[in-house]
Parts: structure tokens; C-alpha cells; sequence
């Protein structure tokens, strides 16, 4: 008897030991997997870098020049045509690129001027394609959707037909990522696309986007056919916009209140978009603004087009102080005194959240872009993008932007698009960088393993877990049988909470489980696959916690008879009711008005008698028009 005990004993004992190594080969694993997927990212985006260095011979060229035989035309139609006195960054290059017949990817931030670069071609060649083959055409300018070149022979057969008169001389292709499956906005009729290089060999494609990494660039050349063509990159840094990221008010009503407060003292008579992201709430936020007394209109796809343009119109002339809308509205776009574009929910990528921001400030003045950001918006978004290849790491990209607690916004854009900005760069023009915070580093892994225990826990009573419930169980809230007597309840608010939760989720600690139902699909949570490195003891999770903020005023504001003297620190912008500019300002004192930011007013003394003169953005006019762009206009 006593023998068969030892050996149960040296069996468990055994036992042990298995179960001890197993875990430490699974956390070794874990490690060589992590260290795998660093070294093909690694290698990729070498093998990117040799691709894009390959147009060297193009780049090397001095496309600014204004020594190409058609200069003098450029010139005089941008003066007279467009009635603009110079170029903008990129665009004179592109212009002569494209005129010299090379093919061109041109990655430019909203507002930059991307229109010009095709336009302006279309009057300075030969050519027409108005009737397709009508020799005595007047308009130069033909727009089609991607989706009708697929699934119109027709439509194909008098492109062919123009080519050969010769009459084609320009395929201009708007947000060209989309042709690409690693984009955000990945459409599949834009691979149909591929076969125009074959079809029209000697007609230079000009592909534009907004927002494109150095990987989807790469993947939109091959799928183009036109690899090693010129790739001009502008900076995707807007000095003017002021980036900030709000915890979204838990309450409907008090996310309205504070909506509220924004449309009619900081940016009061001041014009503005405010996006959401679907259909139902677009509507449900217009109406219950307009019963605040808010002059704002409704703009998303399933409207009627006689209406959108009813709503554009209003907008633009200042009857409507905001358009809430969906991200249908923002093609086309060229109001230059968008002084603020608020985010209602998140935005579904980096890249989304980049141009739709962007359409705020064109003017060069100062605009703010506020994203309000809720955990609850995650999981609703991600049920709607986890089909897409990339969906939900694109998502996971623009909620680590939100739960960053101290570095720069505009770091976090640039590294997304492979750019390195410096502090000066941001210039106080971030919620971060003006109130500088303390950096404080929060171990979480007895959280996460907390979370473990509570997934386990409904496991065992066959039940699932959403995040909410997730985090009401933690906090010994809801139903009792979902609780954990182990467990205890978080010290921290449950703000801090779901930032954990975030956290564990964007780092792969907890993962996503959809399930499908008759009218929706539901997201519920579980072990992550970083879950095996979680429970060991040599594996700890951090993540950074912002702490008091630091002082960063050189000197205080103080007032002297008579005067105003405002004295600020150029490092910092001080936050203030509403957006700093002098407004309603009488005709009779004299005065013009001007957008100036408190970050502008150094030393500055104020006195009635200030004059203060603004330069407004000149109007472009539309003209005829000669070469084919493809574009893009969907509410996906």
C-alpha cells in the first residue's frame, strides 16, 4: 500500500514538472513567435524600401523645373484658369511628371490640391472625350466609378475605341488605395483596374490618395502594373490642425450636453462636421441637436440626392453652423473655413480618421479636430469591419491612438505613415503637448489574469462575455454568478477599467469572439493568444499611465492699465471655452476679422484700435475638363 502511494506521489510530482516545462516552452514559443513576426515585418519592409528606391532615376530629376516645353502654358493656364499666383507643395512636380508622360503616385493630405494635378493637365494637352468619340467635344474632363469600367463592356469598347483615335491621354485614379487589400478602404472592383496599364501601354496613370503607408504603395504598383513609376510623397503633418482625444460621456445625454456646450460657445458662428458612424445615429444626433436650438443638417448615402445637395448647400453658406453626417460626406468637399470636425465615435482606421480630420482648416488658419472616444465603440465597430482582411487590426490602430497617454498625436500619425516628426513639429498643437503629464508605467498583468478567471467562470455556467459584462463582473456588478469571490474589485475608476481592457485587447491578451445572430453579431470575449505568456510568472504586462500635468508657462498672463498684454510660452497652447478669434466685430470699429490662436499671441498688446487684416483662400473655378479619373462615392 505504502508503495502505491510513492508512486502516486512521484506521478503527481512527475505530473508537475510536465505541466511546469510545457508552460515554459509555451512563453518560449510565444517569445520565438513575437520575435518571427518582428523579423518578416523587418524584412518586408526592406524588400519595400529596395522597391520604392528603384524610381532613384526619376526621383533624381528636377521635376520643379520650368524649363519643359509646355511651362509657359502651365503657367498662364494657373494664373488665368485657376487664378492662382503659384503652386502648392508637389503639385508643379506632378503636373510635369504627368505631362511628360511618366506614370505617378501622388500621396497628398486632404486639402492639398490633389484635383489640381489632373485638371490642370486636361487643359494644357490635346484631346476630348465628351461622347466618348465626338472630335468637336468641348468638355475634357470624364468621371466614372471604378465599378462601371468592370461591369461595362460597353463603356470598355469606346475607351479602346478613343485610344486608338487617340483622344486618351490620362487615367487619373482618386483614393488609389483602395486598390489594395492591406488598405482600409479595400474595394474589389478596384482591381479590375490592372488591366488598364495592358490596354493603354503608352497613357501615363496617375494614381491619388490621401493616406497610404509604405506597404499598401508597394501593393498598389504591382497591382497597377506600374512598379518603379515616381512616388511623391508630401508630409502628412498639418501644423494648423490642433489634434485632441475626449473620453466620450457614458450618457447619451450627457455626450448631447457636451455637444452642446462646444457648438454654442467654442465654436460659436463657427462652421463645422460632426461624424458618426451610421445611418441611425446620424439621424438620432441631427434631431436631438436641433431640439438644443443648433442650426445643423443631416448628410449620409440613403438621402436623396436633391437633398444632400440642399444640406451641402446650407452648410456652405452658413445656415447650417454643422452637417452631421456619415463618412459619405467629405468628397468634393472644398469649404476652406472648417474651423472644427468633431468624431462623435470612432473613426474605423488611422487612415479614415486622417482625412475625414482633414477637411477641417484648408484655409491654412487654426481648426481643431476632437475624436470622443468610448470602449463600447470598439466593439460595436469591429462587428461591422471583422470580415475585411485587415478590419479589425485597422480599428485596433485608431484605439491605441486614443488610449496613448502621453505621447504627441502627431507622432502616432507619423509612424503610422512611416514618417519621424519632432516635438516642433507638433508645436503645442496636441491635447498631449500643450498639457504636458507625468509618465507613470501600470503593471496589469494580475488584471488580465483576473480576467481570465472571470472568462473561465462563465465558461464553466456555459455563458459568454461581452466587454460590458466583462467589466461589471470585475467591478462586482450584475449578475452574481458571473462574479468571482478571488477576484477583487478594482481601487480605480471604470474609466481606468476599460482603458485596461483595451489595452489587453489591442495587445493581443484578450481576443474577439463573433458570433452571428438573426439581427446582428455579437462580440464576446476570450483568452487572447499572448494568454499562455499572461500566466507566467516571468511575464509582465505594462501599460503607461499619464499622472499630474507639469507646468509649462514661462510667464503668467497680467493685466496693465489701460491694456491686455498677453505673454505665452511658443511650447504651449493654452486650452480656453472656445477656439481663440476675434469675431463679432462691428463694421463700424473698422475692424476685419481674423482666426488667431492664443499660440500666435506673443507679446501681443490689444488695443481698439487694431486693425487686423485677413487673406482668405481664392475660389477655384470648375472648367472644361479632358482626361478620365476614376473616383470613388460610397457609405461603406
Amino acid at each position: 500500500m505504502e508503495n502505491g502511494k510513492g508512486q502516486e506521489y512521484k506521478e503527481k510530482e512527475e505530473l508537475a514538472r510536465a505541466e511546469h516545462e510545457l508552460c515554459e516552452v509555451e512563453v518560449q514559443l510565444h517569445n520565438l513567435s513575437d520575435r518571427r513576426k518582428l523579423l518578416l515585418e523587418r524584412i518586408g519592409k526592406l524588400k519595400d524600401s529596395i522597391l520604392l528606391k528603384q524610381n532613384h532615376v526619376l526621383t533624381s530629376r528636377d521635376w520643379s523645373s520650368t524649363d519643359f516645353p509646355w511651362s509657359g502654358k502651365v503657367t498662364e493656364v494657373l494664373n488665368s484658369v485657376f487664378k492662382l499666383d503659384g503652386f502648392r507643395p508637389l503639385q508643379h512636380e506632378t503636373i510635369n511628371a504627368v505631362l511628360s508622360n511618366e506614370d505617378v503616385i501622388l500621396i497628398m493630405p486632404t486639402g492639398g490640391g490633389k484635383s489640381l494635378c489632373y485638371q490642370l493637365p486636361a487643359l494644357v494637352k490635346s484631346g476630348n472625350v465628351q461622347a466618348m468619340l465626338n472630335k468637336n467635344a468641348k468638355l475634357k474632363l470624364l468621371y466614372v466609378t471604378p465599378e462601371k469600367l468592370a461591369k461595362s463592356k460597353r463603356f470598355m469598347t469606346k475607351v479602346q475605341k478613343m485610344y486608338g483615335l487617340g483622344r486618351l491621354s490620362l487615367i487619373a485614379i482618386d483614393e488609389v488605395h483602395c486598390c489594395s487589400q492591406w488598405g482600409h478602404d479595400f474595394r474589389p472592383d478596384y482591381k479590375f483596374l490592372g488591366v488598364l496599364k495592358g490596354m493603354f501601354p503608352d497613357v501615363p496613370v496617375l494614381g491619388l490618395t490621401a493616406t497610404a503607408t509604405s506597404k499598401i504603395t508597394i501593393d498598389v504598383q504591382k497591382m497597377l502594373r506600374i512598379q518603379g513609376c515616381l512616388v511623391l510623397k508630401a508630409s502628412f503633418n498639418r501644423p494648423n490642425l490642433y489634434y485632441e482625444v475626449r473620453t466620450k460621456a457614458s450618457s447619451q445625454e450627457e455626450c448631447l450636453k457636451e455637444l452642446e456646450e462646444l457648438l454654442k460657445t467654442r465654436y460659436c458662428d463657427q462652421s463645422g462636421i460632426i461624424y458618426t458612424t451610421s445611418i441611425k445615429d446620424c439621424e438620432q444626433l441631427m434631431h436631438e441637436l436641433r431640439k438644443r436650438k443648433l442650426r445643423v443638417g443631416c448628410y449620409h448615402a440613403n438621402l436623396e440626392a436633391k437633398f444632400r445637395s440642399e444640406v451641402h448647400a446650407k452648410w456652405l453658406s452658413g445656415e447650417h453652423q454643422a452637417v452631421v453626417a456619415t463618412i459619405a460626406f467629405g468628397l468634393g468637399i472644398d469649404k476652406p473655413d472648417v474651423r472644427f470636425v468633431v468624431h462623435h465615435s470612432l473613426s474605423k482606421s488611422m487612415e479614415n480618421f486622417y482625412q475625414e480630420s482633414g477637411r477641417a482648416g484648408r484655409d491654412g488658419l487654426r481648426a481643431e479636430c476632437i475624436l470622443m472616444y468610448r470602449l463600447s465603440d470598439v466593439f460595436k465597430l469591429s462587428s461591422m469591419v471583422f470580415t475585411q482582411q485587415t478590419g479589425r487590426q485597422n480599428l485596433y490602430n485608431i484605439v491605441e491612438y486614443c488610449l496613448d497617454a502621453y505621447r504627441c498625436r502627431r507622432a502616432i500619425i507619423a509612424s503610422h505613415f512611416d514618417e519621424v516628426w519632432k516635438s516642433q513639429d507638433c508645436n503645442a498643437m496636441c491635447d498631449h503637448c500643450c498639457n504636458l503629464k507625468e509618465r507613470k508605467e501600470m503593471i496589469i498583468t494580475p488584471f488580465c489574469q483576473a480576467f481570465y478567471q472571470l472568462i473561465s467562470n462563465a465558461a464553466a455556467n456555459d455563458i459568454k462575455l461581452t466587454a460590458q459584462k466583462l467589466l461589471d463582473a470585475w467591478y462586482g456588478k450584475g449578475a452574481v454568478n458571473l462574479r468571482v469571490r478571488s477576484v477583487p474589485v478594482p481601487s480605480f475608476s471604470r474609466e481606468r477599467g476599460e482603458a485596461v481592457l483595451g489595452h489587453l485587447l489591442i495587445k493581443g491578451y484578450l481576443q474577439e469572439d463573433f458570433h452571428f445572430t438573426p439581427y446582428s453579431t455579437i462580440s464576446y470575449l476570450k483568452r487572447g493568444p499572448k494568454a499562455a505568456a499572461a500566466m507566467s510568472d516571468k511575464h509582465n504586462i505594462t501599460m503607461h499611465i499619464s499622472g499630474k500635468s507639469v507646468p509649462t508657462l514661462s510667464e503668467q498672463s497680467h493685466n496693465t492699465a489701460g491694456n491686455t498684454k498677453v505673454t505665452l510660452s511658443s511650447k504651449c497652447f493654452i486650452q480656453s471655452p472656445k477656439i481663440e478669434t476675434y469675431k463679432k466685430v462691428k463694421k463700424s470699429d473698422g475692424l476685419e476679422m481674423m482666426c488667431v490662436s492664443k499660440a500666435e499671441v506673443l507679446n501681443l498688446t490689444l488695443d481698439t484700435d487694431d486693425k487686423i487684416q485677413v487673406h482668405g483662400a481664392r475660389k477655384r473655378n470648375s472648367q472644361k475638363r479632358k482626361v478620365i479619373v476614376l473616383d470613388s462615392d460610397s457609405d461603406n
